[in-house]
């Protein structure tokens, strides 16, 4: 990517990530997303088809942190990341980016960030699940969208409940639960 096109790409996530903490994602509009970004609608449309384009690659930003640091998580012996290490670590990095996700979930968005949070789950944990698949007689997608739904529940009720309780203690908690599954 060259460094004007990054530099727009940023300016534009940058004036959207500022709007929603001033509105509702149904009511920020493209002309004030380009006016707070400084940049012409062309611009804009040159990087994105459409504010949900937008809203998915925002998405995929707070979510990529996560994907790309389970490489430094604990291994099992088979060299995959234990499944306990990364719920961990997905819920110390909603903690620390919770401003953020608290207004991706107001109003219109959430259904659409939820979307997007459950699709990045299921390529992460799905990838951990692969082996426990085989030691059940239970179909692969319907435990995948379990185990995602009741983890996206588990971070519902935690950010609505104030974020008091520790990482640590939120995945023990989901993992005492679905452990009968997985």
């Amino acid at each position: 990517m060259d460094i004007r096109h990054k530099k727009s790409t940023d300016a534009i996530i940058h004036a959207f990530g500022e709007l929603l903490t001033k509105q509702e994602y149904q009511s920020i509009t493209v002309s004030e997303i380009i006016s707070v970004a400084g940049i012409s609608r062309s611009t804009f449309y040159a990087h994105f088809d459409t504010k949900d384009s937008l809203l998915e690659e925002t998405c995929h930003i707070l979510f990529e942190h996560v994907v790309l640091k389970l490489d430094n998580l604990p291994l099992t012996k088979g060299k995959r990341v234990r499944f306990e290490s990364m719920i961990t670590h997905v819920l110390t990095h909603i903690r620390k980016n919770v401003n953020n996700i608290l207004d991706l979930l107001r109003g219109e968005s959430s259904e659409i960030f939820l979307l997007f949070f459950k699709r990045h789950l299921k390529v992460v944990i799905g990838n951990q699940l692969d082996n426990k698949f085989k030691q059940r007689d239970l179909p692969k997608e319907y435990v995948l969208d379990f185990v995602v739904s009741s983890f996206v529940d588990t971070v519902n009720w935690w950010i609505k409940s104030g974020l008091h309780q520790s990482p640590e203690l939120i995945e023990s908690y989901y993992y005492a639960v679905t452990s009968a599954v997985i």
